[in-house]
């Protein structure tokens, strides 16, 4: 990563002896090793640096975060090409020190020069990239293997190159799926002009240009993600329709008419290793089901949770008719990188309100676990607007209220965050207990799971909502003699904030609402509330960075400390100390080095007295 931000030269040099990738996703797809994310999509407000975000979001020393530890973010071609390659890896880097990892990031999306003239619709030229035909690869005529002609490909080798440390999971494009023309992308076969047996119209897709397009992209991807990052993982853009999976399945990258060929030998299913899809159920025809002659809703928290299986299911079969059910091709990994319920609905037909988007973040967690989904994401950080002005349910589905008039680091949380934090609080660093699950032996009207680490087991039980319109559920559940729980200790979904423990023997009485249950007394660090957690007693990250003249060592500590500042260079030789065991006061603190350094990398190591320490690339440029 950091070769590319000092030295194109020696970033190709260091890839000249790297093979280019021989295999697709028919031949392996590795298994995700990471934990489950909950994570949130990002979004712009006014006066809020993502770093800002990222604090109330995450937690650090002064912040106590809302449970999310991932972010879904962009890094488009336009932006990168306008500020540099490198111009988010500090962001990148802080998001991991505060505890974030395995990030998904969308790709794509050109800047003017590079952005295709051609028309495939009338009136509107494609959205895609220019001279996606050109060669992927040239062998080095230009001092690199990638061919800077091909302006994707050449866009994806730096991007990756320089994030390929801190971004687990490449999206393509957003949402390349999305068409106004419902009527024909949701209808079955057998309609006139359908999806599944007739590929989308350009004019109807989000990206303005035929469907195999949409697979050169995801070849380009592939190929160039694999060669620089083999661990990394290619994954579709965040899509919502069977009917345009199958598309991508059916045909090659050939600009002709997506058939195979010797130049186009593979179909899209061969280019990418995780569907990532998004799901939200209260408009996505997950709370109903047609009884032959009208409609029964079903407009509650459970049934909202289940679609995001019911989604998945969807997919997978679409995938399984061509393959990738483990037999012929390897299985494909799953993402839901978009999912929520709205606060409020402002559509009849639509559920919406606080009680049903509180229990879903619960439930929703829960689920995505349960069913082997690697990350889910929130959308959004917070509402796009003050609810007083909201119009639409997208509206109103952030984590937070609307920013707008906050200044850092005030914000209010919706109970959705709450919810959040209470549950990343008890499970968020466990897993899935698929064997314990099993022995709950659950009855039709009580749903939940068992979540473990080396130290314990926490479950997550709740009444099955049933009645349309209604989050209102109760019955009484009692943990199997074998199990040997006799009573338990138990706390609400609003934990993070109201700090009660509860305990309970024999039957437990359960509602709509979920509750977390250990069978022993709560260990004070297991989790923590909104006002008193603290991720760590200490923060530090370095602006800017990539540095020229002089760098800032911004430091977040909730005591007066003393401190080791120490640079060394990329061999590991100390340059010089910043600090030798000084005090550094509480709250944020900034410390300027002025310092001539030659254009390299370099390794910033802090130490307090109690020997906790933390490690910071920094990069200089002439």
């Amino acid at each position: 990563m950091l070769k590319n931000l000092l030295l194109p030269a020696l970033l190709s040099l260091a890839f000249a002896c790297q093979a280019q990738v021989n295999f697709t996703a028919n031949d392996q797809v590795f298994p995700y090793m990471g934990k489950f994310r909950y994570g949130a999509n990002l979004q712009y407000y006014p006066g809020w640096t993502d770093l800002l975000i990222a604090d109330i979001a995450m937690g650090k020393a002064s912040l106590p975060g809302i449970g999310v530890d991932a972010f879904r973010g962009s890094l488009t071609e336009e932006f990168l090409e306008n500020w540099g390659y490198g111009i988010r890896v500090d962001y990148y880097e802080y998001y991991e020190s505060l505890g974030a990892g395995d990030e998904l990031v969308i790709a794509g999306y050109p800047g003017p020069v590079h952005r295709s003239t051609e028309f495939f619709c009338a009136g509107q030229s494609s959205e895609l990239f220019a001279n996606l035909y050109e060669p992927i690869w040239d062998g080095g005529a230009n001092g690199t293997p990638i061919n800077e002609e091909n302006y994707f490909a050449n866009y994806m080798w730096q991007m990756v190159g320089t994030y390929k440390d801190l971004v687990r999971f490449w999206e393509i494009w957003n949402e390349p799926d999305y068409t106004l023309n419902t009527a024909l992308s949701f209808a079955p076969p057998g309609t006139p002009g359908n999806w599944w047996e007739n590929n989308p119209d350009p004019c109807d897709l989000a990206i303005k240009a035929p469907i195999f397009n949409y697979v050169r992209l995801l070849r380009i991807a592939w190929e160039v993600v694999k060669t620089v990052d083999p661990d990394a993982y290619v994954c579709t853009g965040g899509i919502g329709n069977p009917a345009f999976l199958d598309a991508m399945l059916r045909n090659t990258d050939n600009p002709m008419d997506g058939s195979i060929n010797g130049n186009y030998p593979q179909k899209g299913g061969a280019y990418f290793d995780v569907l990532s899809y998004h799901s939200f159920p209260h408009f996505d025809g997950s709370l109903r089901d047609f009884n032959g002659l009208g409609w029964d809703y079903h407009r509650h928290s459970d049934r909202a949770a289940e679609g995001l299986v019911s989604r998945k299911e969807l997919f997978r079969q679409v995938l399984a008719a061509y393959g990738y059910d483990g037999n012929t091709f390897p299985e494909k990994l799953w993402v839901v990188s978009e999912t929520n319920l709205p606060r409020v609905s402002f559509h009849n037909d639509f559920l919406g309100s606080v009680e049903a988007q509180r229990n879903f973040t619960i439930k929703a967690l829960v689920t995505a676990q349960q069913h082997q989904i690697e990350q889910l994401y929130f959308y959004n950080i917070a509402d796009n607007v003050p609810e007083g002005q909201a119009v639409w349910e997208f509206q109103v589905m952030g984590l937070l209220q609307n920013l707008t008039g906050f200044t850092y680091p005030n914000f209010v949380a919706n109970e959705s965050a709450v919810a959040l934090k209470t549950t990343y609080g008890f499970i968020g660093n466990k897993s899935i207990n698929t064997s314990l699950t099993n022995l709950l032996d659950l009855p039709d009207d009580v749903k939940g799971a068992a979540f473990s680490d080396a130290q314990d087991t926490v479950f997550v039980l709740w009444a099955a909502t049933q009645t349309d319109f209604s989050e209102f559920a109760n019955t009484t559940y009692s943990f199997p003699q074998e199990m040997h729980i006799d009573s338990a200790y138990y706390w609400k979904w609003d934990y993070a904030a109201i700090p009660a423990t509860y305990e309970t023997a024999g039957e437990i009485s359960l509602t709509g609402a979920p509750i977390f249950l250990k069978n022993k007394p709560l260990n004070p660090r297991d989790t923590s509330t909104l006002a008193l957690d603290k991720k760590m007693e200490w923060a530090v990250f370095i602006s800017p960075n990539p540095a020229r003249d002089g760098f800032w060592i911004n430091m977040d500590s909730d005591k007066t400390k003393n401190f080791d500042i120490n640079l060394f260079d990329s061999q590991g030789k100390l340059v010089c100390s910043v600090l030798e065991n000084e005090r550094v006061q509480s709250g944020q603190q900034r410390i300027f080095v002025k310092k001539d350094l030659q254009e390299g990398l370099y390794w910033i190591k802090i130490a307090d007295a109690a020997g906790e320490k933390r490690v910071v690339k920094l990069v200089v440029r002439e």
